[in-house]
């Protein structure tokens, strides 16, 4: 049942919280409302519960398929989410993850048979750039600092390795382990919170050094630039 999560989806639908969330049957569920814990741990073929905020040190299990250039090769690891993540949080490493679409055409491009679509890589946030600007552009933001709009300022901190998720059925998105092997061959930066090691990253994390409202259209620079 890997991968079982993706193909479901959730919203926010009352000012108090309550999260309405359609399965991968189609079938709709509310919080607070439904057993979606009975739901969700029927789906998943393990027992589960949706929770607030972690009960203790919150842990993420990542499947490593068997592709050249992965650290870890056809195996399950299970540890502590990352340092970069705000403690009492879900977050896999950073509260943000963003993209640009250079690096989306440019992959379309190096795996032209492929579905290659932001939704494969769940980004908070898909940057247009402009239509000159080729390759994995976001790697050279590393350390660097956005700006987005007049308010909202987000630090860059690390591209982001890969494991199976983007390779699995996701909405329409068929499953494809080809998008993991043009990745793995075609873009390895050194992630500066792993030691430098150069792995298949797509797209950086971020963290917010001052927050506020984003609205689409809204322009971005890198702020620290000379």
């Amino acid at each position: 049942m890997r991968g079982c999560l993706l193909q479901c989806q959730a919203r926010v639908v009352s000012e108090d919280g309550a999260v309405g969330i359609t399965l991968a049957d189609g079938r709709e569920l509310l919080t607070g409302l439904d057993d979606v814990n009975a739901a969700l741990s029927h789906m998943t073929r393990r027992p589960v519960r949706l929770v607030r905020t972690p009960l203790q040190v919150a842990e993420i299990e990542r499947y490593w398929p068997d592709i050249d250039g992965l650290a870890l090769r056809d195996m399950v690891t299970s540890g502590a989410i990352g340092q970069g993540a705000p403690s009492g949080t879900f977050f896999d490493y950073a509260p943000l993850h963003l993209l640009t679409t250079a690096t989306l055409a440019h992959l379309r491009t190096l795996y032209p048979q492929g579905q290659v679509d932001a939704q494969r890589f769940r980004p908070n946030l898909v940057i247009a750039v402009p239509e000159e600007v080729r390759g994995f552009a976001e790697n050279s933001w590393v350390g660097h600092t956005l700006q987005i709009g007049g308010d909202v300022r987000l630090r860059i901190s690390n591209p982001v390795p890969r494991c199976v998720v983007p390779t699995l059925p996701q909405g329409e998105l068929a499953a494809d382990i080809g998008i993991l092997r043009a990745v793995a061959q075609h873009n390895r930066p050194p992630v500066p919170a792993l030691d430098g090691q150069r792995l298949p990253c797509l797209g950086v994390y971020v963290s917010v050094e001052r927050d506020g409202v984003i609205c689409q259209g809204d322009a971005v620079r890198i702020a620290d630039a000379n």
